[in-house]
């Protein structure tokens, strides 16, 4: 399912004196199948934008298409069928998870979107090995886990509600590296192998590039740029302006073009492409 914004508002508290434009004339597209990433400096608007995708938040004003429905104006039943086609795992799970065991978790979703619980329960055990969990979890409180086990079984829980668009908000934090890879792996895995669109809610600008098709750039609100991988490399000044953190691998290839002379061909990033441009300019090939 496609989503559209179209010169979307959001104001918190309008009308009040606390009043906050959180979004400001927001328009940009996100393609089904895609795997986008959004990033952006504390109070850029990532939230604001992430709670729109299911629902949660309503333009004020605008107009947000998701699929077949569109935002504001749509009855109730249209609001639940997106909460079940657009599932969206929050940055801390245990302000997601609530039930007394880890089979009940899984179970709340199908059946409040009216699922064959019958049906639903002979998929349990392949759903915890997709996100990578042992069946001895099922009869746990949720509660007993690590984070990092957490995190899996609200995505679990999710993904039995299958979902036609996966939207993670800062879904590595709180983990460590090894775990961070691993998430972000099978996010990548879902994304491939299933057909989800991927929307990534990140500050992590090097997992942003590494794993998205195209990255959504906020500042104060609004779209400062929707760029490839390969295009933000040449944003280097421009995102670090608005106080964005360059990852370490688009330093190194500005370090190579600026003070070794080498000229950057490729349009990634990545192991492969820096020892190839780096090997090429060894051999003469590719100085400026």
């Amino acid at each position: 399912m496609d989503i559209i914004f179209e010169n979307v508002n959001y104001t918190y508290q309008p009308n009040t004196p606390f009043s906050h434009q959180a979004l400001k004339d927001i328009s940009l597209e996100i393609k089904s199948g895609s795997f986008i990433a959004v990033v952006g400096h504390t109070g850029s608007g990532k939230s604001t934008l992430l709670q729109h995708l299911n629902a949660l938040l309503q333009p004020t004003s605008g107009r947000l298409v998701l699929g077949n429905v569109e935002l504001p104006g749509a009855h109730h039943e249209q609001i639940k069928s997106i909460r079940q086609r657009v599932g969206l795992l929050f940055q801390h799970p245990e302000h997601q998870l609530f039930e007394e065991t880890v089979k009940k978790e899984l179970l709340f979703g199908p059946k409040n979107f009216s699922f064959d619980l019958n049906q639903v329960e002979t998929e349990l055990n392949e759903s915890l090995q997709e996100v990578g969990l042992e069946e001895s979890v099922l009869n746990r409180s949720p509660f007993e886990l690590s984070g990092g086990q957490m995190k899996r079984v609200a995505l679990a829980s999710m993904l039995l509600a299958k979902p036609q668009v996966l939207v993670l908000d800062e879904p590595t934090a709180g983990l460590d590296p090894l775990g961070q890879t691993k998430m972000m792996q099978l996010f990548q895995s879902l994304h491939e192998n299933k057909q989800h669109t991927v929307v990534l809610v990140t500050h992590n600008m090097g997992d942003a590039m590494r794993y998205a098709e195209k990255v959504i750039v906020l500042n104060q609100g609004t779209v400062e740029c929707v760029k490839s991988p390969g295009e933000l490399i040449y944003e280097r000044d421009r995102l670090k302006a608005i106080g964005l953190d360059v990852p370490e691998p688009v330093e190194f290839v500005e370090y190579m073009k600026t003070r070794l002379g080498v000229l950057w061909e490729e349009d990634e990033i990545n192991e492969q492409t820096i020892s190839r441009t780096l090997v090429k300019h060894l051999k003469g090939g590719a100085t400026s």
